[in-house]
């Protein structure tokens, strides 16, 4: 409805408290400043504050099989990253979901600790640039749980690679 605003829960789009408290900034903006472009959701990140921690981003596998989009999948453990090493967990994983011909992240899921922060690693490249190539040429401080990243970020890579040596050019 014209001349009608909402933010939050009542919006009913995204039914989270981050997301709620950037549409009131947004709206605040729009009366107040003159901003005039509309919100960018892009890929809102969310998590479950849980044991252990899951954080997500985008789309998931069958959401994009659904819609038939194209997507190269990589599912790779944390076991690289001396951090997690030292945790002396095995379980964390990371799920990164990106187009084969632009290289944009789909979605990315992530199990372990840390992983509400973590994501916002891939939050920020999706809204600046959104091209999985930019991880890897990105320096990581070591030890830390982002190095993650640099793993998923290779491993979906060579998937890639791989994808585009057996199939025709047309039909990626």
């Amino acid at each position: 409805v014209p001349g009608v605003y909402a933010a939050g829960d009542v919006a009913g789009r995204y039914i989270l408290q981050h997301t709620a408290s950037f549409e009131v900034n947004y709206l605040k903006e729009l009366f107040l400043d003159g901003r005039t472009t509309p919100i960018d959701y892009g890929l809102v990140p969310h998590a479950v504050f849980c044991h252990p921690e899951v954080a997500s981003l985008g789309k998931t596998e069958q959401q994009l099989e659904k819609e038939g989009a194209p997507y190269v999948a990589s599912l790779t453990p944390w076991g690289a990253s001396a951090k997690i090493m030292g945790m002396r967990v095995s379980y964390p994983r990371t799920k990164m979901l990106v187009c084969p011909t632009t290289y944009r992240i789909l979605g990315c899921h992530l199990v372990g600790p840390q992983a509400s922060t973590a994501i916002h690693q891939v939050s920020m490249l999706v809204h600046l640039k959104n091209d999985v190539r930019e991880l890897l040429n990105m320096i990581h401080i070591h030890p830390a749980v982002n190095e993650i990243f640099m793993v998923a970020a290779a491993d979906v890579l060579g998937k890639i690679k791989a994808l585009q040596k057996t199939t025709v050019p047309s039909k990626l």
